[in-house]
């Protein structure tokens, strides 16, 4: 399988680090704050047709205030585990240690060459990440949702993204889940048209949907979904409006959902309803993995600047470790550069092509 690994100047996989000490002056000047992009799984050609076709609006100006190369080399093998390595270390895979997304297990000598463990290992780093040299720099830090970034320290506020999901995204349609007549519910919702029923569940919780027509939107025909915890329309929780994919879609997800996962502990969800017929035969809802809160420290946000708090309370905080964005706006937070901690001026984009089997 082909993965394509875009990075341009810029912020990191999610954000990477934070600083919400603000960098002093060098030879009296300050230095300029730098954002690293991740996007895994990126075909660069793709990217480009999209650029000129103006779909991505936010990436073209990251690019246009920035740096940008194409067809830099990547390191070897060119995977997602050694290539974040060596991006937060700037050191190799023979020094980092991590030689794939997954690497041999160790001591060699109680171990087959069939034996392997996950590469996305903090503890199998061998090289300094940037975020610790930060921290020895005296600087607080927070890193958020990236991979081999999940380790505690003294100075550092971790938010574990990959290490709190707790579940898959999915999908429910008019053949997952066909629309009924509500009939067993109580204190339903006006509506135009006959509520229908949807039911789905997300991890080991069950949810409750209608299609209505809401009276207040002049559009004919079945508008709304309403999300609830049983079958009472004083348990609505949140109210979707369908919309394709497209430039705001981030206005169109709901708050966050609660979720009770497999083993009983609580997790929150993304609910995105991005078509629903008029007359109400079927519908398209997505909602994303259910995930955890991990966070290491959040005592050391309590003296954290403005910044630093907004990039990591709720909801942005739970977009991390969910891995969607809920509706703030991803335009304004992505080129929020205050706080940031300063990259060398030197730090430059790069488009990378990845070739993993």
């Amino acid at each position: 399988m082909k993965i394509r690994f875009l990075v341009i100047t810029a912020l990191v996989y999610g954000l990477v680090v934070a600083a919400w000490v603000a960098p002093g002056p060098v030879y009296g000047q300050t230095p300029p704050k730098a954002i690293v992009l991740a996007w895994d799984g990126a075909v660069p050609g793709f990217v480009r047709e999209m650029l000129a076709q103006g779909k991505l609006p936010n990436l073209a100006k990251l690019i246009e205030g920035g740096a940008f190369a194409d067809d830099v080399t990547a390191v070897f093998p060119s995977s997602t585990a050694p290539g974040f390595a060596s991006l937060i270390t700037g050191a190799p895979p023979r020094i980092t240690s991590i030689s794939g997304n997954r690497v041999p297990r160790t001591p060699r000598s109680q171990f087959t060459i069939l034996e392997s463990s996950a590469g996305f290992n903090t503890a199998l780093l061998r090289a300094e990440p940037v975020w610790a040299t930060a921290e020895r720099a005296g600087r607080k830090v927070v890193v958020a949702h990236v991979p081999l970034g999940g380790e505690t320290s003294e100075l550092g506020v971790h938010l574990q993204g990959y290490g709190g999901i707790a579940g898959r995204e999915g999908i429910v349609n008019g053949r997952t889940s066909e629309p009924q007549v509500a009939v067993s519910w109580e204190n339903l919702p006006a509506s135009a048209a006959p509520p229908l029923e949807i039911t789905f569940t997300i991890s080991a919780s069950t949810f409750f949907g209608l299609l209505i027509d809401d009276p207040s939107d002049p559009q004919e025909g079945y508008d709304t979904l309403l999300i609830a915890n049983s079958r009472d329309g004083h348990s609505v929780r949140d109210k979707l409006k369908s919309a394709p994919a497209g430039p705001a879609g981030e206005l169109f997800w709901s708050q966050p959902v609660n979720v009770k996962t497999s083993d009983g502990r609580d997790a929150t969800s993304y609910l995105r309803l991005f078509d629903l017929k008029r007359d109400g035969s079927d519908f398209f809802l997505f909602f994303t993995r259910p995930a955890r809160e991990v966070i290491s420290r959040p005592e050391l946000l309590e003296d954290a600047s403005a910044t630093a708090r907004a990039a990591t309370n709720t909801p942005t905080r739970t977009q991390f470790k969910a891995g969607e964005p809920p509706r703030a706006d991803r335009s304004r937070w992505a080129a929020r550069p205050a706080g940031l901690l300063s990259l060398p001026a030197t730090t430059t984009g790069a488009t990378r092509d990845h070739h993993t089997m």
